[in-house]
């Protein structure tokens, strides 16, 4: 939630257009920073716990048995 507020809240600058967003115009840069960053925690965070977690279970029951 922290970085998707600034994400969509520089999506206005992203899609103007006309003489004054020019020096604005590296945010989208920033925005897409954002973005990407987010994406990556959510979802390979997630599989990486997911994987490492499976294994983990996986030897505790090995050594028991």
């Amino acid at each position: 939630m922290i970085r998707i507020t600034p994400a969509l809240g520089l999506i206005p600058v992203i899609l103007s257009s006309g003489v004054g967003p020019e020096p604005q115009r590296p945010l989208t840069t920033v925005v897409g920073g954002l973005f990407s960053t987010t994406l990556l925690t959510l979802i390979v965070r997630a599989l990486f716990i997911g994987i490492f977690s499976r294994s983990i279970i996986k030897r505790a029951v090995d050594q028991k048995g």
